[in-house]
């Protein structure tokens, strides 16, 4: 995913409490940023700047 200014953008994956927390872990994948949801702002997902050796594009 790249812009017109070459900035690529990844985001990040937000995981809440039970068992589907660490199956999404899994599947995002080492090097991805995880942020578990702890309260309301903690549970709105953003975006960030990555480096591009992080943006998989397939």
């Amino acid at each position: 995913m790249s812009s017109e200014n070459g900035a690529v953008k990844e985001i990040v994956v937000i995981i809440g409490p039970g068992s589907i927390g660490p199956a999404i872990a899994r599947r995002v994948g080492s090097g991805r940023t995880l942020l578990p949801a702890h309260d309301e702002k903690a549970s709105q997902a953003e975006t960030r700047t990555a480096p591009r050796s992080v943006a998989t594009n397939r």
